[in-house]
């Protein structure tokens, strides 16, 4: 009786693997690749290329700076007085 188990439960692993995942998968139509060339991304994407006018990369001003090293110290210190509380514990 135990060799009777044995077989029907290797049985349907085989036909677990063998037909049914393979049925599950469906198979890439070579109509639905994309095309390389008709991508939506342009070729400039890909060239390093200078930009002049408003689209260009700024520097932030001085006064921007300091708010951002302000905010900086802030986070630091907050971080800092955290680490202390949680050696406290």
């Amino acid at each position: 009786m135990d060799n009777l188990l044995f077989y029907a439960l290797i049985v349907a692993l085989l036909y677990y693997f063998l037909v049914y995942l393979p049925a599950q998968k469906k198979p890439i139509q070579p109509n639905t690749r994309p095309d390389p060339q008709s991508s939506t991304t342009s070729q400039s994407t890909q060239i390093e290329t200078v930009i002049t006018g408003p689209e260009a990369i700024k520097c932030p001003d001085p006064e921007d700076q300091k708010d951002l090293e302000n905010t900086l110290d802030f986070l630091i210190k907050g971080m800092a007085d955290l680490s202390k509380e949680i050696d406290k514990i």
